[in-house]
């Protein structure tokens, strides 16, 4: 699916995937935090935004007009990293990996 990056595209935004940022944490589930401190390497803030004069203020890459759920809803598709690259040319390889290493931490934390 090459969705265009204006558009919401259909998917859920982070906010209601659990991921909520609230005063410079990230809730995880009722009740728990992960701080910044807790981020990997880099924070979540420095690659993504929301703002609500951007694309209806749903979660997009820093810098760019692509909505995080074109990402993702891309890889529910089929499609690869390297074809989102290609298809969105304003998000970087870094943003991409960044965003997968932090979804892969708060997986973590909730499975321990």
């Amino acid at each position: 699916m090459n969705c265009d990056p204006v558009a919401s595209c259909g998917g859920t935004p982070m906010s209601a995937r659990g991921k909520l940022m609230i005063k410079g944490s990230y809730l995880l589930k009722p009740g728990q935090f992960m701080t910044h401190e807790q981020t990997p390497s880099a924070a979540l803030d420095a690659i993504l935004e929301r703002e609500p004069d951007k694309v209806s203020g749903v979660w997009i890459f820093r810098g760019t007009r692509v909505p995080v759920t074109a990402f993702f809803e891309n890889l529910k598709d089929g499609a690869t990293i390297d074809q989102f690259l290609e298809w969105f040319p304003g998000v970087s390889r870094n943003q991409v990996e960044d965003l997968l290493d932090y979804e892969l931490t708060v997986l973590n934390q909730l499975a321990s």
